[in-house]
């Protein structure tokens, strides 16, 4: 107890911080759980009418109505009553032959239209089925159904009462109750790990990976299959690249936007509306052996490098089942753990900025896509890993290279250069690297000319293949688009700065992940405030950048690889997605900014400000709190969109 009280005295600003986080966690939640209204499924949303059906003292209304789905939980009601306290409605469901399959009553309330009766228990076997619902006055006392009318739904001839079927209801509050025990505890259980470990450890790296693991698994469980932009299109590339289709092909045989898959691959919801029930009712659908032609366009322009862990999961979950599920969720999990592997190495390497790199790691946006089957996390992760490198042999490492650095050298470039040629220009940062790491001039030059040369073909080539798709599927618009703009620069910087100006704020509230899922879910923006402020703080408090070098050639130089991505970018989705001569370009998203941000915020640390040396790691303790607690916010935020 004394021992307690001695580190609660020692690190009462701490402590404080965690009291005070945990209070706002609580009213954070409330917050959030409260956004959605409507915790059901139901049907289609009937168009208003102007009739009123009357039922009171024995009277009663029958309406017909077909489901659509196999569960029914109970009916949502538009209605109205002048009683007041004490009136209710009552519902009785019954099939075709006439057997009663439910029976429920509600009380009304006079300022309250919709009224949801629920049947305690779930009548399962309901698609097609023709049903009847009597409805009557619970008490006697006067109500008015409202009228509606919606075909296939509500099948009566003459008047139709304003009713939903609601399919599957949620106890919402059960579900608040759960979560705030269940987010409670996993806050309060977390911070103080957190807490503990920072004290005996403190090293960046083993704090990212506590919070990497701790958090991603969530991700991993809260997001349905599909729910992370063309998940489905990734999926069938990544199965297409472990059946051998390293390039996609066409119809006839050549190069194309697809390739023959299993039929029955892409099952299921693949829309923004999946939840984690769609996934779970389809966990033990097998793959077909019938093979179908699929288009997935959008992810053939990738190269199979992209997904090395991804297939790599693929492959492996082959090997133990048929059911696409468990093939699915191997190559997510791969790609996760891929990442975070790379990640961590990147930290320990890294000689200065370690912990902006933790904190751009944790940001929603990047945990939200690490669980994904996209290759965005690991070409994130591969982009910090090149930094890493590049500034660890500049100012770390004080011999020559071994053969060791030089593989993982041309590895990275490999990496960098194919998967995602948007960020080609970072190789740049390879100039970073002093002449005498390599023994003498003459070996610099030679490493120097092949290090352009495996760029230049491993772009190269797959810029060729990749061009061939697109010209396919925008029926050769692309040409134009690049002649105008080698025709117009002028008018084209214009459309850069137009777009920047247009969309920037927005950029980077995507960027940190204020826009989530199919870009449909929206963070709370004081959570996203959380983010940015946390980020600028841990940028401001970072110490030892640049090692005190005197020279700005290397930040200026890193400045300059940021802005070619950026330039590239804006290029490559004004060629693709934008229509000739317009003054926007079109299809940009932040998270596409996540590879280029650390070595841009490196850009912006002046050493002759900064103290050479370590950073106080105590100093950062409640910054780490703060990356746990909006990743939190964050999981609610999208468990509230996927429960139901």
């Amino acid at each position: 107890m004394l021992k307690f009280r001695g580190w609660i005295k020692e690190n009462r600003k701490i402590a404080a911080a965690q009291v005070i986080l945990t209070i706002f966690l609580v009213l954070m939640f409330q917050y959030i759980m409260g956004q959605r209204q409507e915790y059901f499924v139901a049907s289609r949303e009937p168009d208003q009418t102007e009739d009123r059906i009357m039922v009171e003292g024995e009277n009663s209304f029958t309406q017909q109505a077909v489901c659509e789905k196999d569960t029914l939980d109970g009916i949502l009601v538009y209605a109205e009553t002048e009683a007041g306290i004490g009136a209710s409605l009552s519902v009785q469901v019954f099939d075709a032959s006439g057997g009663l399959l439910a029976q429920a009553e509600q009380p009304l309330s006079a300022d309250k239209e919709d009224i949801l009766i629920r049947f305690g228990q779930t009548i399962y076997g309901c698609t097609g089925k023709k049903l009847e619902l009597v409805f009557r006055s619970g008490t006697g006392e006067a109500v008015a159904l409202k009228g509606g009318n919606c075909e296939e739904i509500l099948g009566n001839e003459e008047s139709n009462a304003r009713i939903r079927l609601v399919y599957q209801a949620l106890d919402v509050e059960r579900y608040k109750i759960a979560v705030y025990l269940c987010g409670g505890i996993l806050w309060l259980v977390l911070s103080l790990c957190l807490i503990l470990l920072q004290k005996k450890y403190g090293k960046p790296e083993y704090l990212f990976a506590f919070l990497y693991l701790s958090l991603g698994i969530w991700y991993m469980v809260i997001n349905p299959l599909y729910v992370i932009p063309d998940e489905p299109a990734h999926f069938a590339r990544i199965y297409g690249i472990s059946e051998g289709t390293f390039i996609t092909e066409g119809t006839d045989g050549g190069i194309g936007p697809g390739s023959m898959l299993p039929e029955n691959l892409l099952y299921g919801n693949q829309t923004a509306n999946t939840k984690i029930k769609d996934i779970i009712d389809g966990k033990d659908v097998e793959l077909s052996d019938n093979k179908v032609f699929l288009n997935y366009s959008n992810s053939a322009l990738y190269s199979p490098f992209t997904y090395i862990a991804q297939v790599f999961g693929v492959a492996v979950g082959k090997i133990f089942s048929n059911k696409i599920f468990f093939i699915a969720y191997c190559g997510r999990f791969a790609a996760w753990l891929a990442a975070g592997g790379i990640l961590f190495f990147a930290i320990r390497y890294i000689p200065f900025g370690k912990h902006i790199l933790v904190a751009v790691s944790l940001l929603p946006m990047n945990m939200h896509e690490s669980i994904s089957l996209a290759g965005d996390t690991f070409t994130f992760a591969v982009a910090a890993a090149f930094v890493s490198f590049a500034l660890y042999l500049r100012y770390t490492k004080k011999d020559t290279m071994g053969r060791k650095e030089y593989v993982l050298l041309y590895v990275l470039l490999f990496f960098i250069a194919s998967c995602k040629i948007v960020y080609v220009p970072l190789c740049m940062l390879a100039f970073l690297i002093p002449a005498e790491r390599f023994g003498h001039m003459r070996n610099y030059v030679k490493h120097v000319l092949l290090s352009v040369l495996e760029v230049f073909l491993t772009s190269g080539i797959w810029l060729a293949i990749s061009m061939h798709i697109l010209e396919g599927s925008l029926d050769g618009r692309s040409t134009e688009q690049v002649r105008y703009v080698l025709s117009h620069p002028l008018l084209y910087v214009e459309t850069i700065a137009n777009t920047t100006f247009t969309y920037g704020g927005g950029l980077i509230n995507s960027m940190l992940g204020a826009s989530l899922g199919w870009l449909h879910i929206t963070v709370n923006s004081g959570v996203m405030a959380m983010v940015a402020g946390n980020l600028v703080y841990i940028c401001v408090r970072e110490k030892g950048v640049w090692k005190e070098e005197k020279s700005k050639w290397p930040r200026i130089w890193t400045a300059a690889a940021v802005a070619c991505v950026v330039l590239v970018l804006y290029t490559s989705l004004y060629v693709q997605w934008t229509q000739l001569e317009k003054n926007i370009i079109d299809g940009l998203q932040g998270r596409y900014f996540l590879p280029v941000l650390l070595p841009f915020l490196l850009s912006l640390k002046s050493s002759s400000h900064m103290i050479n040396g370590e950073t106080d790691r105590h100093s950062f303790c409640v910054p780490y709190l703060l990356l746990l607690i909006t990743n939190l916010f964050t999981l609610v935020t999208l468990l509230t969109n996927y429960i139901i």
